[in-house]
């Protein structure tokens, strides 16, 4: 299966975006 480039983008960022808030959230605590 072949995924468009974009999508691709997509999903890398959306997945530093999670680990970022999870970074964050265990700064907090």
């Amino acid at each position: 299966m072949h995924f468009p480039l974009g999508q691709c983008l997509l999903s890398l960022l959306a997945c530093g975006t999670i680990q970022e808030v999870v970074m964050r959230s265990l700064d907090l605590t």
